[in-house]
């Protein structure tokens, strides 16, 4: 019998081994695919989606979701939302400090059993009735704080384990890593798109003798450059010290054209 006993043992010990070897493999490679997909795709949103799907998959998740950080409206948008969430994809809720001091501020992942009636998130969540686990990650670029990576199973199933939790810990880090590169990326690109546009402007005023020209060839870039919509030129008439209208792009009437505006009040 205390053969019996210890061959048990030692078969309940190499069966929590095996297991615990598979559930490992199975991370390395969703971290593996996880981590290529990031390494190919070259925009935010692309990455925020292959993300959600991705570890929906792996987690046999009901509900995933990926919520960016606006600070400049104070704003959490739903980027991209999966199973019981996915009506929110596209939607916004204020930045609440409880969300941003507990995930945020503190750099915590934060877990909760009841997503849908957590004190934390204020109603944000009321319209997923059937969810219940869920965990928040939060997301960093440079440091700085960008969004949270949201896991939520139904009320009937089980809570995370510490397995997954570091999955998605990993998941997180790697996900502020591709978004920091997309985003030198195209930081690089702007500032020699900059670069370029005042070496097309400087070519122009060098060459060209006719200020309207001149002057529209630099709103154009202008209005590029910076993304507006429309752009005007007033030129300084020093014996009525005021700025006079000299050219326009954009503009839908012709209002501006008869711009004047006293140097004082400038």
């Amino acid at each position: 019998k205390k053969a019996e006993l210890i061959l048990q043992e030692e078969n309940l010990e190499r069966k929590k081994i095996e297991s615990s070897l598979r559930a490992r493999t199975r991370e390395l490679e969703t971290l593996f695919v996880i981590s290529t997909h990031l390494s190919l795709l070259q925009t935010e949103d692309e990455m925020f989606v292959r993300t959600v799907r991705e570890v929906e998959r792996a987690l046999e998740s009901d509900s995933v979701a990926i919520i960016s950080l606006d600070p400049e409206n104070n704003q959490f948008r739903f980027a991209h939302a999966s199973g019981d969430l996915s009506a929110m994809s596209g939607t916004t809720c204020n930045c609440t400090d409880g969300i941003y001091k507990t995930i945020l501020i503190a750099r915590q992942l934060y877990q909760t059993e009841t997503l849908s009636s957590d004190p934390l998130f204020q109603g944000v969540f009321s319209a997923a009735q059937e969810l219940g686990p869920a965990m928040f990650i939060p997301l960093f670029s440079r440091e700085q704080p960008f969004g949270i990576l949201l896991v939520a199973r139904r009320k009937d199933r089980y809570p995370h384990s510490l397995e997954e939790i570091r999955l998605l810990t990993t998941v997180g880090e790697m996900l502020g890593n591709a978004v920091n590169r997309v985003r030198l990326h195209q930081e690089t690109i702007r500032r020699f798109e900059h670069l370029q546009t005042l070496r097309a402007v400087d070519q122009v005023i060098a060459s060209s003798i006719d200020l309207r020209i001149t002057l529209n060839i630099l709103l154009n870039h202008v209005i590029t450059q910076l993304g507006v919509d429309a752009a005007s030129v007033l030129l300084l008439n020093p014996y009525q010290n005021t700025f006079q209208f000299a050219a326009s792009q954009g503009f839908r009437t012709r209002q501006i054209e008869s711009a004047n505006v006293q140097l004082n009040d400038a």
